[in-house]
């Protein structure tokens, strides 16, 4: 077909555009036809959409919080929660028993005596130092 054919038939292709896709599995190709269909839309419009949400608003990769860990009375059980500098609180595990916590307890302080003991740190309060800046060696 020739170019002044395809302009006629309304397909010229628009210049400095390029096309993306993904490979995904048949079912989850046909779930998401599906899903943009009660969207009301295409699934080209919709990657289009989410493509340009991400370029807008990049999502920063490290946030800041810390861990909570709440008893719940009512099931005998915990959950994990992280409560992010921003005040936004998320659910991280629930429904956890307490040999669960105590087990996990004790990896994290093995795993810590792990690291302590491969960078050398025999007193309970140092800290990391980079080797520059005391001659890079030990003493």
């Amino acid at each position: 077909m020739s170019e002044d054919t395809k302009e006629q038939d309304g397909m010229k292709e628009a210049k400095g555009y390029t096309s993306l896709s993904a490979r995904l599995p048949k079912v989850d190709a046909s779930l998401y036809k599906l899903f943009c269909e009660k969207l009301g839309t295409n699934t080209s419009k919709r990657l289009r959409q989410l493509i340009m949400l991400d370029l807008k608003k990049p999502a920063r990769p490290v946030l800041s919080g810390i861990n909570k860990i709440k008893y719940d009375k009512v099931h005998n059980s915990f959950d994990w929660f992280v409560q992010l500098d921003n005040g936004k609180e998320v659910e991280v595990l629930n429904d956890l028993s307490a040999e669960f916590l105590k087990n996990f307890q004790q990896e994290i302080q093995e795993a810590i005596k792990e690291r302590n003991e491969w960078i050398h740190q025999s007193k309970p309060g140092s800290v990391d130092v980079p080797g520059e800046l005391v001659g890079g060696g030990e003493e």
